[in-house]
């Protein structure tokens, strides 16, 4: 908790480094780039919600491994095609040893792992130590570490709709995304 804390000038140094406005809503996802994080049915959730008018922004920290570049490949192409406004260099990004950078840049923590995919989640942790609500899979100890409605969402695997509609509560709702921030920072 002294490193995955809530940090404002990293924060304001980490969203300029990215490209990222202070009035932008930013979901982050931490992971390594692989089927089993589900970062195709991410891309679909936020890909939906910004038809439907929320001004939102996608960026995926994790490494690249060396078996799954077609799979990177394949999020690139699909993050291309539903228009998510952002080059592939943009989308994801390898965090290196910098996690706690990535995620001071976030306002919401997005995981969309599939199911048999995760024990407890490490990112998910880190997350809400650095005080970030968060939508998370019911995958693996996700409901140990996610208290529903207090310090975020635990929605079904492979729903991208239950995903989409999770992450659009707390972005279109700045008092349960500050109340939420507190709870996750305070467990």
């Amino acid at each position: 908790t002294d490193i995955f804390r809530p940090d404002p000038a990293l924060r304001k140094k980490t969203r300029a480094s990215l490209g990222i406005a202070d009035s932008q809503f930013l979901i982050g996802s931490v992971g390594n780039i692989s089927p089993m994080k589900g970062h195709e049915y991410l891309i679909e959730a936020v890909a939906g919600l910004r038809e439907a008018g929320f001004p939102v922004t996608l960026r995926i920290f994790g490494a690249d491994l060396q078996s799954q570049l077609e799979y990177k490949a394949n999020i690139v192409s699909l993050a291309e095609r539903v228009d998510l406004g952002v080059s592939a260099q943009q989308l994801v990004i390898d965090p290196g040893s910098s996690v706690h950078r990535s995620l001071a840049a976030f306002d919401l923590f997005a995981m969309a792992s599939v199911p048999a995919a995760e024990g407890v989640p490490t990112a998910l942790m880190e997350a809400l130590s650095t005080g970030l609500p968060a939508v998370a899979t019911n995958v693996g100890g996700v409901r140990e570490v996610v208290r529903e409605a207090e310090t975020g969402f635990v929605v079904e695997p492979l729903d991208v709709s239950g995903l989409g509609e999770a992450i659009g509560k707390i972005a279109s709702d700045p008092l349960l995304r500050d109340r939420m921030s507190i709870s996750a920072r305070l467990d």
